[in-house]
């Protein structure tokens, strides 16, 4: 029977992925702005051509159609019986929650009786909560976005006591590494090897989609939060990729933290937004801190019909309202359900070094694409979880 703790700091971290919005960013060319400086003009805005035009197209379609792996077929059976813990990123996000929901879900299929601490988003919760689930001998403990420096308390208990730790979103400790294992999305430990392909590929998009509408200058209003290192990852690889494609474009910073949300980051956001009026694009890197006050500021200046991108495609409502022009969808849930089945393997006896690659990916959204008719949230394009499920069940029949 599953129990959950207490939900206590109700405007921190968002998910440390995806929830963050952005990172780090120099202005296309060499030069850069912040929100509150004078920055160079806006450019212009040209026609696009022909061979420009095609180029746009074929880039966005790429993303449409999805760049996904798919999970290893060939996996340990279930280690039923086992009693664990999810330190979860903060329940008050629905980020956060749908990753512990999923768990969950991916935990009953295991047999395992789950425990939800909510950390609020506090690291010193979240070790608090590490070092009850030793004290309440835990067989595995999994943690969301917290990076091993802030949690690391918590991690040398539960190596002390034997207990695997698993790691989604987090950064593990360069030196000594603390966790047992950290997620294997798409090939790699590394979530900043993931966040840097993500960066890649929204600066491609984004890209892609100013061409499309004939822009080749002008400023790109990028929403910040500096404060984890996957998402400098992320906007170091979209800037270096951006300054490529768009060499006269100009990056202007809007700076925010966590602590700041919702206020005063709503008058951050309002106050950047409005400034610039002449600014073409206005990137940000997750829809959480849309329904937490960045969707009134970009609603404020929809009618300027500025590309607004990418986001975490978790709440189409702001696609459908055309607040938000496209979304790149890193499906959490898929990656959660990766997350069981690596501790899993832990349990199993298989070595942290031997962990498969899980699979994982993302898919682009905009209102003519990969919108779904009804469901709250845009689909990957194969069912991950009867997949684990089938692979599971396989695995128990031997």
């Amino acid at each position: 029977m599953k129990r959950r703790m207490a939900r206590n700091r109700p405007w921190l971290v968002a998910f440390a992925v995806c929830l963050a919005a952005a990172q780090v960013l120099s202005a296309c060319g060499g030069s850069s702005t912040s929100a509150s400086g004078s920055s160079p003009s806006g450019g212009s805005t040209s026609t696009t051509g022909s061979s420009d035009g095609a180029a746009a197209s074929a880039t966005l379609a790429k993303y449409y159609k999805g760049v996904f792996e798919k999970p290893p077929t060939s996996v340990p059976a279930p280690v039923r019986g086992k009693n664990v813990w999810m330190i979860s990123c903060g329940q008050k996000f629905p980020v956060c929650t749908q990753v512990s929901d999923e768990f969950e879900a991916a935990a009953k299929l295991l047999g395992w009786k789950v425990t939800v601490f909510d950390s609020a988003g506090d690291p010193t919760k979240a070790t608090a909560g590490i070092r009850q689930a030793v004290a309440a001998k835990a067989d595995g403990i999994a943690t969301v976005a917290f990076d091993c420096a802030t949690i690391k308390g918590g991690l040398l208990a539960a190596k002390s006591a034997g207990i695997p730790t698993v790691n989604y979103v987090g950064v593990d400790c360069p030196d000594t590494p603390e966790f047992s294992a950290s997620v294997n999305i798409m090939g790699s430990q590394k979530i900043t090897d993931f966040t840097a392909k993500r960066g890649e590929a929204a600066a491609d998009f984004t890209n892609g989609l100013l061409k499309q509408r004939g822009v080749h200058s002008g400023k790109v209003l990028m929403v910040q939060q500096v404060e984890q290192e996957h998402h400098k990852a992320y906007w170091n690889a979209y800037e270096a990729k951006l300054k490529s494609l768009c060499p006269s474009c100009d990056l202007v910073r809007v700076r925010f933290t966590n602590a700041q949300v919702p206020n005063p980051a709503v008058q951050i956001w309002k106050t950047a937004i409005t400034a610039n009026p002449d600014a073409k694009a206005v990137a940000f890197n997750s829809d959480a801190y849309i329904t937490l006050g960045l969707g009134s500021a970009l609603n404020a200046v929809k009618s300027r019909g500025m590309v607004v991108c990418c986001g975490s495609g978790e709440d189409v409502k702001w696609l459908r309202d055309g607040t938000v022009t496209a979304m790149e969808y890193w499906p959490y849930g898929y990656d959660t359900w990766s997350m069981a089945d690596q501790l899993n393997q832990l349990l199993s006896g298989v070595k942290a070094a031997d962990l498969p690659n899980e699979g994982g990916g993302f898919v682009v959204a905009d209102a003519t694409h990969n919108l779904p008719a009804s469901a709250d949230a845009i689909q990957v394009p194969f069912d991950y979880r009867k997949l684990r499920a089938d692979a599971w069940a396989a695995a128990a029949a031997k």
